[in-house]
């Protein structure tokens, strides 16, 4: 097979200790990683789905390597850089490492066929290739394609563990989508007192649609072999679909709790699940707006409140002066609105004038607020559409 790239390496940091590795090519200069090397490297191993068989495409500085190594899991590396080895030593260190197999084979075939044995021995699991850029840079007839191959194994494998059959006992596997909102907390007290087998994936940001988040999801979705997943308005669920979309794929059912108004939280949602999303809404008023979206599965459900946290005998606890016949706990929402104001970015002087409308729309009986601005507000629809992002009028809207 012919070598595409000829190159010299040379090591970089201390002898014992090579950070990054300078490659001289064609009067050009590459290098292994740049800055940052070592802590890049060994990320890399965070992105093996328990279960699977990494595969490293290159061996790198070693990091990525030894983390996998350490957790006891065989590991395979195809790496045929008699240069590369030169400096960094990592072949010399893993030769008798338990469980490190070394693919060297000249051809991207013979080392597919040296992969494929290797994972019969190794109780068939799919394989989760780890690619080092700079070695398809290097000699991208060889590593490219196998590459490639791994990553369409992968994929067949990823679909056929992920399609597994759903509902098989009378208690659900509930994965849930924990936002921090205040309804998550009773909501996995309940899960927990009804002995019902879940796992919750907290979302670091509410808007979460990101790769990392996705990518989480479906290590767990693999892991645990969840019946469905729960969510409370729709957080976790991004705008584009992306992950409606994959649930679908999967045939994992969707459950969202809308404890606000849906619509508009899902005004401006692709979402190509929707015979695949059960919505369940506090407010039956709701129900029609969530069937003319698409929604096949749309039920009520109401608002309640903990036993375990509100029931007779737990005022003793309480301070002395909270004491009385009727009490009401609440919010003014004045926050809510300030910020909503805010966001909107209005005109000034449809900013002095929005109580008015606001209260005219309350009393009209009305629930949706651009049918409403249409029969009866024409000015306020020509702002509402005149805003210049769709936060903007999701803001005024709210």
């Amino acid at each position: 097979m012919t070598r595409h790239t000829t190159y010299t390496a040379e090591p970089q940091g201390e002898t014992s200790d090579v950070t990054d590795v300078r490659i001289h090519v064609g009067g050009k200069v590459w290098h292994l990683w740049g800055r940052g090397g070592p802590e890049r490297e060994r990320r890399m191993a965070t992105d093996v789905a328990p279960g699977t068989l990494p595969v490293l495409i290159g061996a790198g500085l070693g990091h990525c390597l030894r983390a996998l190594a350490e957790r006891g899991i065989p590991v395979a590396v195809v790496d045929k850089e008699a240069e590369m080895e030169r400096v960094t030593g990592v072949r010399r260190e893993f030769a008798d490492y338990p469980g490190v197999t070394w693919i060297d084979a000249d051809s991207p075939k013979d080392a597919l066929d040296q992969l494929t044995r290797w994972q019969a021995a190794n109780g068939s699991a799919p394989f989760s290739p780890v690619v080092i850029p700079l070695y398809q840079r290097l000699d991208k007839a060889h590593y490219g394609p196998l590459a490639d191959a791994l990553k369409a194994r992968a994929s067949v494998d990823f679909w056929s563990q992920a399609r597994y059959p759903k509902f098989r006992s009378a208690n659900p596997k509930v994965l849930f989508l924990d936002s921090g909102y205040f309804l998550c907390g009773e909501l996995l007290s309940a899960l927990a007192r009804l002995d019902v087998d879940h796992r919750a994936i907290t979302l670091v940001r509410r808007d979460t649609g990101s790769s990392d988040f996705i990518e989480s999801l479906l290590r767990t979705v693999i892991d645990f072999r969840p019946d469905f997943v729960l969510t409370v308005n729709h957080f976790g669920l991004d705008r584009e679909g992306k992950l409606a979309g994959l649930l679908a794929e999967m045939g994992l059912p969707l459950a969202s709790w809308f404890v606000d108004n849906p619509s508009l939280i899902l005004h401006d949602y692709t979402h190509p699940g929707v015979d695949n999303t059960a919505i369940f809404t506090f407010d039956a008023g709701n129900l029609d707006a969530m069937r003319r979206k698409g929604f096949a599965h749309v039920h009520y459900l109401p608002l309640a409140t903990d036993p375990e946290r509100f029931r007779p005998g737990l005022s003793a606890r309480a301070p002395s002066e909270w004491k009385s016949n009727v009490s009401f706990v609440g919010n003014s929402m004045t926050g809510p609105v300030a910020r909503c104001l805010s966001d909107a970015a209005l005109p000034q002087a449809m900013a002095a004038g929005y109580e008015e409308a606001a209260a005219a729309f309350g009393a009209s009986g009305e629930t949706d607020v651009r049918r409403y601005l249409a029969r009866s507000r024409p000015d306020w629809l020509k702002v509402l559409d005149a805003l210049p992002s769709q936060e903007n009028r999701l803001a005024l809207e709210s």
